[in-house]
This record gives C-alpha cells, structure tokens and sequence, in this order.
C-alpha cells in the first residue's frame, strides 16, 4: 500500500507523462492534468466550456504562481483570495504568452489558488500549475462512488488519485468573480 506521499510522487510522474488524472476537488469530481500539454485539451473541446465560456481551471496553489500568468492582481481581489473561505475563481486578463487553448475568446484566463491540500501539495511538487475540468457534480455535498462519473471520462482516464478522501469533499463550490478597471467585482452565476 502506497502512503500519501508516495500517492503524491505517482501522480506527479503521471501527470507528466500528459496523461489525467480524477480526483475529488470541492464539490464535484475532476479531470486534473498538466494545462500546459495541449494534446489533452482535445476531450475537453468535445464536451464544451467546463465554466462560464472557459475551456479549463487553472490551478495555482500561491501568489507567486498566479501573477506568472496574468497581468496584475488588484488589491482588493488578493484580499479576498487570502481571506475567503470558500474557494474562488478569478476571470483574469492573460499574459500575452499563455496558450490560447487555456483562455476563452477575449484572451481571458480563469484561475484558483486552490485551498485544497493535496492539490496544493501536488502543484507544489510539480512546480507548475494543475488544470481541473469539473466533470461530475456531487450531490448533497457527500462523496459519491467512481461510477457516478460519466462514461466519456471514464473511458479517458488514466488514473484515479485514491488518497483523495472526505477532507477533499468541501460543502461550498468555488465562486467565480472578476473585476473592471476601476476594481468593482462581478460575481458570476453558472
């Protein structure tokens, strides 16, 4: 039986390999892979925007990683990201490197530092951002069986992350903001 932290080296050895990986993140199961390998992308086309119109969550587990990928981080918005409980997704304008298949059509870009440790601890072994592409919502907020999970993603798969346990169900889904110019936030409904 491998430990939580061996669990953690075999997911990242096969995250780099560019294959997906499932695992609870919040409130609903989720395809996590390297959001940097396009090959991978071409599942989620198929099944359309996983939020909003964005083809996938870019997951950061710090500042530092975050404003990598975008321009500026307003005061109010990393207030907000250091002191809320519930996890929040943040629509942002994109660096001018970042590639196209992680930004929706204005060149926006949707990210979350995430909260969740063992997502936390993956990214930070890995150096390098997740992406998570919610495929299944969890009813009642209480773990629900790998059979729930769609067929589509269940037959693309490559690896189910078992170390992810009840600590990973959270009772509040992430909430997606952004703001204007002058700093007023937006909270968006999906």
């Amino acid at each position: 039986m491998l430990n939580h932290i061996d669990n953690l080296y075999a997911v990242r050895d096969i995250l780099n390999q560019n294959k997906m990986v499932i695992c609870p993140a919040y409130n609903e199961w989720s395809v996590i892979c390297d959001p940097l390998m396009v090959e991978k992308f071409e599942a989620f086309n198929q099944k359309g925007p996983c939020i909003l119109d964005f083809p996938i969550v870019l997951l950061v587990n710090n500042f530092v990683q975050l404003k990598h990928f975008i321009k500026s981080v307003h005061p109010r918005i990393e207030t907000l990201l250091l002191y809320h409980d519930r996890p929040v997704n943040v629509i942002y304008k994109a660096k001018k490197w970042v590639p196209l298949h992680l930004c929706n059509k204005e060149n926006k870009i949707l990210i979350r530092i995430t909260k969740n440790e063992n997502l936390r601890d993956l990214i930070a072994m890995r150096k390098r951002p997740l992406g998570c592409y919610p495929v299944h919502n969890i009813k009642n907020n209480k773990s629900e069986p790998y059979s729930e999970i769609p067929r589509y993603w269940r037959s693309r798969l490559d690896y189910i992350f078992p170390e992810f346990n009840s600590r990973d169900w959270s009772a509040s889904p992430p909430q997606t903001l952004s703001f204007n110019k002058k700093g007023d936030l937006f909270f968006h409904v999906e």
